[in-house]
């Protein structure tokens, strides 16, 4: 592991989507993204995802990712969380090159003892506000 992760490495929260009230349609979206190695071999199911959740503040995004993180994290993900203000730069051209540097760790990390890693970037909508960061997003996630 490097820089970013090592640095976010996070308690794994002790609720997952089971304990959650309410949310059904979300919780049916998310679930079905914890790894079930038999059935994503035989359909063929993508082992990476992204989500970007948005909406007002109180609605239940945070709680929402940290129970899907739990999931994970029992299924043997790596789980950091990152605050969108820790990758946010002078420059646009530096808050883009610390987002290439965490995405780019990702891939490395998957295999390294983890089935894969979940990261959570609080306040996301710092890092939408300049196109050189948007692209470098865009670009993390393609690989």
């Amino acid at each position: 592991m490097t820089q970013w992760l090592t640095t976010y490495r996070a308690a794994v929260p002790d609720y997952g989507l089971a304990q959650l009230c309410g949310c059904g349609y979300w919780k049916s979206v998310f679930g079905s993204c914890v790894p079930d190695p038999e059935l994503d071999r035989q359909f063929r199911i993508p082992s990476a995802h992204a989500f970007f959740l948005c909406g007002e503040e109180g609605n239940g995004k945070r709680t929402l990712a940290c129970a899907l993180a739990s999931d994970l994290a029992a299924a043997g993900y790596w789980f950091a969380r990152v605050p969108g203000e820790d990758l946010t730069a002078q420059t646009e051209k530096e808050t883009a090159g610390r987002v290439s540097a965490l995405l780019g760790e990702i891939p490395e990390a998957v295999g390294a003892g983890t089935a894969g890693v979940c990261v959570l970037i609080d306040d996301f909508q710092l890092l939408l506000k300049e196109k050189k960061v948007v692209r470098a997003l865009e670009q993390g996630l393609e690989q």
